[in-house]
């Protein structure tokens, strides 16, 4: 029985030169020298008992013993990954505040929580949900640890998505029976706008296409602006993400070109502890998957969930 264990460095260089196709490229992958690559091959095979890897013209590959050690490895390997994030996800814990605008919290937010109850059970969210200004505004405060929001002016931010702009009309409107509505047709129509969140954003957009509006009336909210277009006081346009699957007594119709709005992760601090940045990523990965939850795929356990409005 040979008196060489094997160890780590073993393993990492196995899977290395075996994935990089080559002893130089293994050894750069792992940081070491082809040298120390060569020494660690030498040992795992004087270790095993057995040649893992044959060397013509200047190839490399496998021996049959070579292909079931390398297959071990990763699994060794993979393992001790799941080791090393069990001691990190130690300290992802306690509350961590997030800011979302409606169409987030309506969408994005169910899918996140979703997530984080999967990978990460001892996190708790206290969701604030408000406008692009109020989110904003939390955030530079350092109210809130996480912000989404189409306003990231002075503070810490990425990109975290696009969401369509779609245009309201009741169902017995003109524009109703069209598929798609172009930019033009918008020209001298009666709107009713956002008095906040995205409205500011609607108003320079169309400015920027060169539409002239009407605008009759601004409102704050959402189910009123929802009544006013139903009672044909004007037509508007709506976040994709921010609308029910149904509006009563109302059509949805998209946009030619397309309209959209930017949104923002923001966060007043430089950097974010570990428990604020598994939930950043929880809800990258739900933007990206639009994995939405439906009335009834409704997160039952409650007590994890507190919210809090402006």
């Amino acid at each position: 029985m040979s008196k060489i264990h094997i160890n780590l460095t073993m393993l990492k260089a196995l899977i290395a030169i075996v994935e990089e196709g080559g002893f130089s490229r293994g050894a750069d992958r792992i940081g070491v020298s082809q040298s120390a690559v060569s020494h660690a091959i030498r040992g795992l095979e004087v270790a095993i008992g057995a040649p893992l890897i044959e060397r013509q013209r200047g190839n490399m590959e496998l021996t049959a013993m070579g292909q079931k050690v390398a297959e071990e490895a990763r699994g060794v390997l993979q393992a001790i990954e799941r080791l090393r994030k069990l001691g990190q996800n130690r300290n992802v814990c306690g509350t961590v505040r997030v800011g979302v605008v409606a169409s987030i919290a309506s969408r994005i937010t169910p899918a996140a929580l979703r997530d984080l109850r999967r990978n990460f059970p001892d996190i708790r969210l206290d969701i604030w949900d408000g406008t692009d200004q109020e989110v904003h505004e939390w955030a530079r405060n350092d109210l809130i640890d996480i912000g989404i929001a189409g306003i990231c002016d002075g503070l810490n931010a990425e990109h975290f998505m696009e969401e369509k702009l779609l245009l309201l009309v009741p169902e017995d409107h003109v524009l109703a029976g069209r598929e798609t509505v172009l930019q033009a047709d918008l020209q001298d129509a009666r709107f009713v706008v956002p008095a906040m969140g995205c409205g500011p954003q609607i108003d320079g957009m169309l400015g920027d296409a060169g539409v002239a509006i009407d605008v009759v009336v601004r409102v704050r909210e959402k189910e009123t602006l929802f009544s006013m277009v139903r009672s044909h006081v004007g037509v508007a346009m709506v976040p994709e993400l921010a609308l029910p699957t149904i509006v009563d007594g109302c059509v949805v119709r998209p946009l030619d070109p397309p309209f959209s709005r930017k949104l923002f992760l923001m966060h007043g601090d430089a950097s974010l502890n570990s428990s604020a940045r598994a939930v950043a990523d929880a809800f990258r990965r739900a933007s990206c998957s639009f994995a939405f939850c439906l009335p009834d795929e409704a997160i039952q356990d409650d007590a994890r969930i507190e919210e809090k409005t402006a």
